[in-house]
């Protein structure tokens, strides 16, 4: 006599369970793979799309518990891995949520004096629209603009800027790897360091505010895993931080940092430097990449010493690069808030 196959047998056909299989098990080794510290660029840009790793996690999770037989042993520990690995992901991305505690106070009052709004803009340097860059400069009105990927023809582009920032710190080259920095506030002891393969530039500058108070900048972009050995540009990462922990004075760095809020690296640096990262308790804010709203990332930051308090993070429109602007409006020492 012929027993009668389990009514889960029939819930799911073959290939849904092998889709459900593959994904589930890819997504775990893709979630955990980056657990693994070192230099390979392939385990370092794994860390970049847990976001969506995870809502992948979540689907395969529902469609497994609806679908496949859990009185059978494999589907279940199909199940129990995959919640598994959810929590994992949740542990380190809720921060970067509303339901997070704040990292960094936001400042509800502020005095004009103390408070900085600083523009961050990888211009991507094969893009060759000006105008939309110079528009928004001009309409968002930053006390400080770093721009990142400026080659020569960029250099020449933002001429305009520094009829409003006579303050300007410029390290342009024919590649992607040039930098400027324009401010209106005066700067003290600005120098453009070249800390990675000899020739990525780095820009170091002491900003004085109206009220007499001053801060350390640092603008950064370190070559993405992919693009070269991440040795170098993650020593010099932790040589700043370790001098902004020393230091204990009011410090901001800023830049495309090619990584992840949490990825190793600037977790890192935010351990040993003691700065604080806006996005804690507010959100992801992906500023990468503009050409595809399923894969963005975090990839511009600014880090803060705990001497800031927050008027505004935010992401700005496209102006056709690929990366969003990104706009930090922080205040020096103002009164605390939630």
């Amino acid at each position: 006599m012929r027993l009668a196959r389990d009514d889960g047998d029939r819930k799911a056909p073959q290939w849904l369970r092998v889709v459900l299989w593959v994904l589930g098990l890819g997504s775990i080794a893709v979630a955990l793979i980056p657990l693994v510290r070192g230099d390979t660029w392939w385990i370092r840009i794994l860390a970049f799309p847990q976001v969506q790793v995870t809502i992948v996690l979540m689907v395969v999770a529902i469609l497994t518990a609806l679908f496949l037989n859990l009185r059978r042993t494999p589907p279940k520990l199909l199940l129990a891995a995959v919640l598994a690995t959810i929590i994992y992901q949740l542990t380190y991305l809720l921060p970067y949520t509303p339901v997070w505690a704040k990292d960094v106070r936001t400042a509800e009052a502020c005095a004009a004096e103390d408070r900085v709004r600083v523009l961050v803009l990888n211009v991507l340097h094969k893009n060759q629209q000006s105008e939309p860059v110079l528009d928004l400069v001009s309409r968002v009105n930053p006390d400080m603009f770093l721009a990142m990927e400026t080659d020569y023809w960029w250099a020449d582009a933002l001429e305009p800027v520094k009829q409003a920032y006579p303050h300007v710190v410029s390290a342009p080259r024919d590649d992607a790897w040039g930098m400027m920095l324009f401010s209106r506030l005066p700067l003290s002891s600005p120098q453009v360091r070249h800390p990675v393969e000899g020739y990525v530039p780095a820009i170091e500058s002491g900003v004085n505010l109206p009220s007499g108070k001053s801060f350390q900048f640092y603008g950064m972009h370190p070559k993405p895993p992919a693009a070269h050995d991440t040795t170098r540009g993650d020593a010099y990462l932790m040589q700043v931080a370790r001098e902004i922990g020393q230091n204990n004075r009011p410090a901001m760095l800023a830049g495309d940092l090619n990584d992840v809020p949490w990825g190793w690296t600037n977790q890192d640096f935010q351990e040993a430097s003691g700065m604080q990262d806006p996005r804690v308790g507010r959100a992801f804010d992906a500023t990468f990449t503009t050409s595809n709203p399923l894969a963005r990332w975090p990839l511009d930051h600014a880090y803060v010493t705990p001497h800031f308090g927050i008027v505004g993070f935010d992401p700005l429109e496209d102006v056709g690069s690929d990366h969003f602007p990104l706009l930090a409006d922080v205040c020096l020492n103002g009164q605390a808030g939630r």
